[in-house]
């Protein structure tokens, strides 16, 4: 999680003009992908939290097969 932290500081390169002129948005690149990542890395933690309960119930079913 801290990589992409990090790589959140480091898109000013998405601002350059020559990159505008071939990408033309309303608004800037970096702020549109900084808004995406960090709806990710919110939403992280909670699927992190969702695999581990199914993989706990999918261990509590093979024991009960047993």
């Amino acid at each position: 999680m801290n990589y992409f932290l990090e790589q959140l500081a480091t898109l000013d390169w998405l601002d350059d003009e020559n990159v505008l002129k071939v990408l033309p948005m309303v608004g800037k690149p970096s702020d549109a992908l900084r808004d995406v990542m960090m709806k990710l890395l919110m939403k992280a933690p909670a699927r992190v939290e969702f695999s581990a309960l199914k993989a706990v119930k999918k261990k509590d079913m093979m024991l009960m097969n047993v």
